[in-house]
């Protein structure tokens, strides 16, 4: 039947249309194709496709005899540790795809890939590699796409300038590699870089200036870490799209640290957001710019659950500080060292300072939690003074929503020269009693 087919096309006889005639051509010539390049035993090659697949086949090498033509090399899951071999890809001036995901690769030496010059998309993912050093990506000036997620390179792992080689790079994923710090200068030459993919790891920050070197990131991934702050650099990425903060231990968002860019997508989920008017600019932001939101409220008590898109302007509210159990006066002995104690609360919690006129002054921070609406501050300072003085500390109290102060009066009690108390403990305890009342009913009557 092959015989009369064939003697029907010869001749035209019209058992085949036209198309009939040239696929059985062109199947032929494949065939023809096909045999007349080599292609390593472990591997299946495809002329037409330029495709060259080594899959699942146990390899601990790169092959021998790759053929010249092959733009799609795919090597993943097998067993190779290393790549050291200077020649291993030899003769592919044609190569665009190189696959080496699900290896076992600890080591790849410098300039491995230099005679790439043609590939555009490497995939490095799913290894056991603990360094990416300047130089491993050696004249991959055309290479856009570099897939290093999946593994091990841990704090330090990424060197400085690493990425100097790829100029072209549009897409780069570290994610899910135990990183807890990057350098500033990680992303230098990145300035063509899209999406970068930063989750699934272990920083806690990063640098104000780390994305400097790439000023038109559009999806930004730093989802499943343990950010706290974003910094204010954020904002100067004007073509962001995606920004994904999922899964972080950020408490608040300030209105100059997210891009104002049209439509921005910004998924803020699985974060402990404590919702005071610090963050109000989000609903504004929403009605201005489209903004799409993915995020919810965890304190205060009342906004516990509740996502974004339900609540309304007015309810992220913030309250001004006010000082809690405030003792007016202290009375102690000249010399004596004197504890200082002030308690404030507000919403969101103050920061609070003393100042005195013996030159000290402290400065209490709030509780990075902010769940919490009150701050303490406690401070100790010697004072050595004339017989029977009064003077005064202050306590200020400040957050977004006000400032407070308040003076607290000092009354010195003289030590006699010999070196004992004028007064015996008990006459020292009425006459305590005796001035701070005194001193209250003073406060009261102003």
């Amino acid at each position: 039947m092959k015989l009369a087919c064939w003697k029907s096309l010869k001749r035209g006889c019209g058992v085949m249309n036209t198309a009939e005639r040239l696929l059985v051509v062109l199947l032929i010539l494949i065939v023809i194709c096909d045999a007349g390049f080599p292609c390593p035993s472990e591997c299946q090659c495809t002329t037409f496709t330029r495709n060259v697949n080594c899959e699942f086949r146990k390899l601990t090498i790169i092959p021998l005899g790759l053929p010249g033509y092959t733009e799609f090399l795919y090597l993943p899951s097998n067993n190779i540790s290393t790549l050291e071999n200077p020649h291993a890809f030899h003769g592919l001036v044609a190569i665009r795809v190189l696959i080496l995901r699900h290896n076992a690769m600890r080591t790849i030496n410098k300039g491995i890939f230099r005679t790439l010059k043609t590939l555009v998309t490497l995939d490095l993912s799913s290894n056991m590699l603990t360094r990416v050093n300047k130089g491993m990506f050696y004249r991959l000036s055309n290479l856009t796409h570099l897939y290093l997620s999946n593994n091990r390179l841990g704090e330090g792992g990424v060197e400085a300038s690493a990425f100097t080689d790829t100029p072209n790079l549009e897409y780069l994923s570290l994610r899910n590699n135990g990183i807890s710090y990057l350098h500033d200068d990680v992303f230098k030459g990145l300035n063509k870089l899209l999406t970068l993919n930063l989750g699934e790891n272990k920083l806690g920050t990063l640098d104000d200036y780390i994305f400097k070197f790439s000023p038109n990131l559009a999806n930004l991934y730093i989802d499943s870490n343990r950010i706290t702050v974003i910094s204010r650099e954020f904002r100067k990425l004007k073509h962001m799209k995606v920004l994904n903060l999922n899964n972080n231990n950020i408490q608040t968002l300030l209105h100059d640290t997210i891009p104002q860019t049209l439509g921005l997508n910004l998924h803020i989920k699985e974060n402990p957001f404590h919702c005071s008017c610090e963050m109000k600019w989000i609903k504004r932001t929403i009605k201005e710019t489209a903004m799409k939101v993915d995020g919810y409220c965890l304190t205060p008590e009342i906004l516990n659950g509740k996502h974004f898109a339900q609540i309304l302007e007015q309810d992220f509210a913030c309250k001004q500080p006010q000082f809690v159990n405030h003792n007016p006066c202290r009375v102690t002995r000249e010399g004596s060292k004197v504890t200082a104690l002030c308690t404030a609360a507000g919403n969101p919690a103050p920061t609070i300072s003393c100042t005195s006129p013996y030159g000290v002054n402290h400065v209490q921070k709030p509780s990075s939690d902010k769940s919490v609406n009150r701050t303490i501050a406690s401070w100790k300072f010697d004072l050595s003074n004339p017989a029977m003085k009064k003077d005064f500390f202050t306590c200020n109290a400040s957050n977004i929503a006000g400032h407070m102060s308040q003076p607290v009066q000092l009354i010195f009690v003289a030590q006699t020269r010999s070196g004992t108390s004028g007064v015996d403990s008990n006459t020292m305890n009425i006459l305590t009693i005796l001035i701070l009342t005194i001193c209250i009913f003073q406060i009261k009557v102003r």
